[in-house]
C-alpha cells in the first residue's frame, strides 16, 4: 500500500464512514441498516488487453506463387512490409520445413519479428475498441396459469454459449498500412484455399484443421494493471470484413485523407467462454508453445519476471505474458540475458539493488 493511500485509510478510520478496507469487508458481511454513506470504492477496471493468436498460413514461395495478387509478398528485402507480413502470418517460415528429419526448405526469417511471440503484436498495440461479445441470457420456461393465475418459471436451457457471433475491432492505422495489408492477405489466402489455388501445410490437410483461424483473448485487469479480473475468449475466429475500399474515398477539400486513420474489422467467431480458469491455462499454453522457455520446468532457469520498478524500462522490449493461475496476476517475463543486461544499467544508473527492483510486488 502506498504512503498516501495508507495515510488516507488511517484518516478515514477515525471518521464515522470508517476506513476503505473496513468498508469493503462490512459491505460483504453485514447489513447497512442505517443506510449511512461509507467509503466503499467503486469497481474500477482498466481496459486491459486484447490478444490475437498468429495463424499458420502456408506462405512458402512455391505456394503463394500460384496467386498473382500475392506475388508482391516475394520481396527479397528482409525488413520490408511484405516480408514482415509473410513471417507474421506464417511462423514456420522462420524455422524452415523438415520432413523425415531432413531440411527441405531452409529458414527464411524476418529480423524484426520475434518468432517466439504467439500473438500478433501490431493488432494488440493498436486496438482501440472491441464490441460484440455476447452476454448470458438464460432461456426460461413459464408454466400455464392456474386457477388463481399462478405460474412458475424455471431455467429451460444452456447458458454456455457455443453459437457463432461477430466481433467488431477498431484499429488505429499506422504508417505503412501493415494492419490493413496483413488482414487483406489473410482473407485472400483463406479464399484461395477455398478455391484450391493455395494449399495449407501437409499436417493441416492430414489432420483436417483450418490454418487461417485465430483465437481472440480479451483480458481485463484491475486499476493496477497487475491482476486479471475478467477473461474472455472465442474458440476460433476469422477476419471476414476488411475495409480496403475506405482508402479509395475522395477526402474532399482535405490535404490528407483521414478515411483510413481507423480500421473497423469484423471477425466471425465461433463459441464464447468467460470467467473460466481454463482460458488462462490455455493462454499460458499458447505462450509456452511459441516460447518453450516459458514452460514450468524451464521458466525459472532461462527467464526472468519483470518487476514493477522496471516495467517502463522494458516496455517495447521482448517480453512474454503469463497469467499466474494461483494469484491471477498478469506477469511479464523476458529472457534472463536481456534482463541482466538492462537491469544492470538501471541499477548502476539509479543505485538500486536487485531486491529493491521487486519492491511493491
Amino acid at each position: 500500500m502506498s504512503i498516501a493511500k495508507k495515510s488516507l485509510d488511517e484518516f478515514f478510520s477515525g471518521m464515522p464512514t470508517g476506513s476503505m478496507e473496513r468498508a469493503i469487508l462490512n459491505n460483504l458481511t453485514t447489513l447497512n441498516f442505517l443506510q449511512t454513506p461509507n467509503a466503499l470504492p467503486s469497481n474500477k477496471d482498466m481496459p486491459g488487453y486484447i490478444f490475437f493468436t498468429r495463424p499458420q498460413l502456408n506462405m512458402q514461395k512455391d505456394n503463394i506463387r500460384n496467386v498473382r495478387q500475392m506475388a508482391q509478398l516475394l520481396n527479397n528485402n528482409p525488413i520490408s512490409v511484405q516480408k514482415y507480413i509473410r513471417c507474421l502470418l506464417d511462423p514456420r517460415l522462420a524455422l524452415g520445413l523438415y520432413y523425415d528429419e531432413k531440411n527441405i526448405i531452409p529458414p527464411d526469417p524476418c529480423p524484426i519479428i520475434d518468432n517466439n511471440m504467439a500473438f500478433i503484436t501490431p493488432y494488440t498495440n493498436n486496438a482501440i475498441s472491441c464490441s460484440g461479445w455476447p452476454s448470458i441470457a438464460a432461456p426460461t420456461y413459464r408454466s400455464e396459469a392456474g386457477l388463481y393465475n399462478e405460474s412458475q418459471t424455471i431455467i429451460d436451457g444452456r447458458v454456455l454459449n457455443s453459437e457463432s457471433f461477430d466481433l467488431t475491432v477498431n484499429f488505429r492505422n499506422t504508417r505503412g498500412d501493415v494492419i490493413l495489408f496483413s488482414l487483406y492477405i489473410w482473407v485472400l489466402y483463406a479464399s484461395m484455399v477455398f478455391e484450391g489455388k493455395l494449399v495449407p501445410y501437409l499436417d493441416f490437410i492430414s489432420e483436417n484443421e483450418i490454418d487461417y483461424n485465430t483465437r481472440i483473448y480479451r483480458i481485463v485487469t484491475d486499476y493496477t494493471r497487475t491482476r486479471v479480473t475478467k477473461i474472455y475468449c472465442c474458440n476460433a475466429a476469422i477476419p471476414v470484413g476488411v475495409p480496403v475500399g475506405d482508402a479509395a474515398d475522395i477526402p474532399g477539400d482535405k490535404v490528407y485523407s483521414d478515411a483510413n486513420d481507423t480500421l473497423s474489422v469484423r471477425f466471425a467467431c465461433d463459441g464464447f467462454r468467460c470467467f473460466d480458469d481454463r482460458i488462462a491455462l490455455e493462454f499460458n499454453d499458447v505462450t509456452r508453445i511459441f516460447k518453450p522457455e516459458m514452460s514450468d520446468g524451464s521458466r525459472d532457469q532461462y527467464m526472468e519476471r519483470i518487476p514493477p520498478a522496471l516495467m517502463k524500462v522494458f516496455n517495447f522490449r521482448r517480453a512474454y505474458p503469463r497469467i499466474n493461475l494461483s494469484t491471477a496476476e498478469l506477469e511479464w517475463w523476458t529472457d534472463r540475458s536481456l534482463f541482466n543486461q538492462v537491469a544492470s544499467q538501471y541499477v548502476d544508473l539509479l543505485g538500486e539493488t536487485n531486491s529493491e527492483l521487486y519492491e511493491g510486488d
